[in-house]
């Protein structure tokens, strides 16, 4: 066991040696290896948010909608005929409809839920409240139809 472990052993020192001297002997030879590397300065494609501004249409606001899909179309547009600057103001002019957009649906949900919870229990406690809705049922109409019911006052 041990003669195979020494084996591999000697092996792998062979090979980092001759690497070793390898580069030893380049740059005996004046041969210098150098590596540069360069930083490529990649520009961010610019963002068309044409998939907000879809959901936005069809969620939203339809105006703003409408707008943001416009300019995102435009953004992706400008983006195709090489002109990034005129497609990143584009497409942040779709961003910020995007955001309104979001904002007021936001706005009208919450409004709506907070009127719904004020007044169904107003509305509950009116109905308790009021004679003319206490004071009736619903009875069945003899020779109509089982689901037609009229509204009979109880005495």
């Amino acid at each position: 066991m041990s003669t195979k472990k020494e084996l591999i052993w000697k092996v792998f020192l062979r090979l980092c040696c001759l690497s070793r001297n390898r580069n030893l002997e380049d740059s005996q030879k004046g041969q210098h290896a150098v590596i540069m590397r360069q930083a490529v300065n990649e520009t961010p494609q610019p963002r068309d948010h044409i998939i907000w501004s879809l959901c936005s249409l069809v969620y939203g606001n339809l105006c703003c909608g409408i707008l943001a899909v416009y300019y995102s179309i435009k953004s992706r547009d400008r983006k195709v005929l090489g002109d990034l600057e005129g497609a990143r103001a584009h497409g942040k002019t779709a961003r910020c409809f995007n955001i309104v957009t979001l904002t007021v649906t936001l706005i009208v949900v919450f409004i709506v839920i907070i009127v719904y919870s004020v007044m169904i229990p107003q509305i509950m406690q009116m109905k308790n409240e009021h004679p003319t809705f206490r004071d009736r049922e619903l009875v069945e109409a003899p020779g109509l139809c089982s689901y037609t019911k009229y509204v009979i006052p109880v005495s």
